[in-house]
């Protein structure tokens, strides 16, 4: 039997991943609470266990002795391939955690930017309360981010 890969999350990209995952030989098993998507479609198994079921997903994967496990394009779900690689002893493509907190970490990301002097954008901290003056420093048009979230989830645009 073909080599067994997991993939955490049914988000964008994932898709592509369980496509090249199989055109390499692999037996891809998606899982996620969606009860489909289109990657679980294309992938040879899939499960209804959330991604964050972690010692159910360990358990899974050694019974079925999974030898990779991946994410698409959501940090949520990289920190968990992250732990579940850890705990199988699997291999993990930032197994560094500081890297991965610089990656994962918008505002730790840019101060290490600006240290080394990387153009960025301009950043706004905002309060409660703002005064006159501070809104009128603000430099339109600017995209509103927080820094404690993925995957465009509460990003607006002025």
């Amino acid at each position: 039997m073909n080599e067994k890969l997991l993939v955490l999350g049914s988000d964008f990209g994932t898709l592509d991943i369980v496509r090249e995952a199989k055109k390499q030989g692999l037996y891809v098993i998606v899982t996620d609470l969606m009860d489909t998507s289109p990657a679980k479609e294309a992938a040879d198994e899939s499960w209804h266990i959330s991604t964050t079921e972690i010692d159910i997903l360990e358990k899974k994967c050694r019974e079925l002795e999974v030898k990779g496990i991946l994410a698409g394009a959501s940090d949520f779900n990289l920190t968990l391939v992250r732990e579940l690689c850890k705990r199988l002893n699997l291999p993990v493509y930032c197994d560094n955690d500081y890297a991965w907190r610089v990656s994962s970490d918008k505002s730790e990301f840019k101060k290490i930017c600006c240290s080394l002097g990387a153009p960025v954008a301009a950043g706004y901290e905002l309060t409660d309360e703002l005064s006159e003056e501070q809104l009128d420093k603000i430099q339109y048009p600017v995209v509103i981010k927080p820094v404690d979230k993925c995957g465009n989830t509460g990003m607006s645009y002025c």
